[in-house]
C-alpha cells in the first residue's frame, strides 16, 4: 500500500480526525501523520505534504487556515464561493515562495463537513426539534446533493500525480446496503383489542372501506396483514445477493411510537427470525431522545430478545442532536 505522509507542526485532534477521514475516502493509500519535519523531509520514499506555513521546495503544499488546530467550538461563517467548478472555503493567502495546491486549507474544509461543525453551534430547529437542511452551508450555497468531499479528494489526487507519478488510486467501488426502519411491523395484526378496536372505529368514522376491510381480513388471515412483507424482502435479498441491515423500534408506546410492544410474541418471533440472517440495529423512538436512561431500556431490550449484541443505531424521524446523540450511542458501545 502506498504512504502518503503528512507534515504538521502540531498533531492536534482535529488534524488527526482529518486523516482517519481521509484514508477512509482513500482506501487503497495508506494516510499518516508526523510533527518531526527532519523525519518527514528526509524519509526516502513515502509521498509527502507538507500542511504548514514552512517552505518545502519540491514538496506539495496544503496551507492551513488555523480550524483544525482550535480546540474550542465557535461561531464561523465560512466564505463558500467556486474555485474550479467546486465549491471551497476556508481561503488562505499563499505565500510567494508556496507550491500550495489551492488557495483554499483542503483539510479545514473536509472536517468542517464531515463532523457536521455548523450543528454543534446554536441553530432554529424544525418542528421535531432536528437541525433542518435548510439552514445548512451545503443548501445555502447549492451542493446540498453533490459528494463534495469525495469530489475534492478526487482532486487532490490528479494534483498531486505530477509531484507522484508513480501514484496510483483506486476509488472506493460502489456498494447498495438495503436497509430498513421496522417503526410498524404489522399495520393490524397481533395488535392489542383496544387498539384494534379503535383502529376500525376510526375507518368507520373516516369512511375509509378499503382500509376497514384490510384491516378485518386480517382478523381471520394475519398473512394478510398489508406491512406483512417479509417474504418479499427475503425473497429479494435472494434474487440480487442483497446484505440489508433491519433496524427495530422497540420503545414504549406513545404518540410517535407505536409499534407492538416489546413484550408481543408475534414480534418477538419476527425479530429472532431476521437475526439468524440478517444484520441488526436499535431504532431509538422519538421519545428516547428526551430521556437519557431510555435508550439503553431500548438496546437492552433488542439485545434480550435477539440474542446478539447491539452495534448500529438510526434515529426514527431521524431526530438527531450534536453533541448528545452520538455521546450517548457512544457510552453504550
Amino acid at each position: 500500500m502506498i504512504a502518503l505522509w503528512l507534515y504538521s507542526p502540531q498533531l492536534s485532534p482535529r488534524f488527526l480526525y482529518t486523516l482517519t477521514l481521509l484514508q477512509r475516502l482513500l482506501g487503497t493509500v495508506n494516510v499518516q501523520g508526523t510533527d518531526d519535519w527532519t523525519a518527514w523531509s528526509n524519509h526516502p520514499s513515502a509521498l509527502k505534504i507538507n500542511y504548514s506555513q514552512r517552505p518545502s521546495p519540491g514538496i506539495p503544499q496544503l496551507l492551513p487556515h488555523g480550524l483544525l488546530q482550535e480546540t474550542n467550538l465557535r461561531h464561523i461563517a465560512p466564505q463558500f464561493q467556486l474555485h474550479e467548478g467546486k465549491m471551497a472555503a476556508f481561503w488562505v493567502a499563499a505565500q510567494p515562495a508556496s507550491a500550495s495546491l489551492y488557495p483554499f486549507d483542503l483539510l479545514s474544509l473536509l472536517f468542517y463537513l464531515a463532523s457536521r461543525y455548523e450543528e454543534y453551534l446554536p441553530y432554529e430547529a424544525d418542528y421535531w426539534g432536528r437541525f433542518p437542511a435548510s439552514s445548512s452551508m451545503a443548501y445555502q450555497h447549492g451542493f446540498l446533493e453533490r459528494p463534495l468531499l469525495h469530489d475534492w479528494v478526487l482532486d487532490l489526487m490528479q494534483r498531486l500525480q505530477p509531484y507522484y507519478p508513480t501514484l496510483s488510486y483506486q476509488p472506493p467501488t460502489y456498494q447498495f446496503t438495503p436497509s430498513y426502519d421496522i417503526d410498524h411491523a404489522y399495520a393490524f395484526y397481533a395488535k392489542p383489542l383496544w387498539r384494534q378496536m379503535g383502529a376500525l372505529a376510526r375507518h368507520v368514522v373516516q369512511r375509509d372501506w378499503t382500509a376497514w376491510r384490510y384491516h378485518w381480513r386480517t382478523f381471520q388471515q394475519p398473512q394478510t396483514d398489508p406491512y406483512n412483507v417479509y417474504d418479499y424482502l427475503d425473497a429479494l435479498a435472494d434474487r440480487y445477493g442483497l446484505d440489508p441491515i433491519y433496524f427495530w423500534l422497540l420503545g414504549d408506546y406513545g404518540p410517535h411510537d407505536k409499534n407492538l410492544s416489546h413484550h408481543s410474541p408475534a414480534l418477538q418471533a419476527l425479530i429472532q427470525r431476521h437475526a439468524q440472517r440478517y444484520r441488526l440495529g436499535l431504532h431509538p423512538s422519538f421519545g428516547s431522545n428526551d430521556h437519557a436512561t431510555q435508550l439503553k431500556t431500548e438496546r437492552d431490550r433488542l439485545q434480550t430478545i435477539s440474542g446478539k449484541p447491539v452495534l448500529r443505531s438510526r434515529q426514527h424521524y431521524l431526530r438527531l442532536h450534536l453533541p448528545t446523540t452520538y455521546r450517548r450511542l457512544l457510552d453504550l458501545g
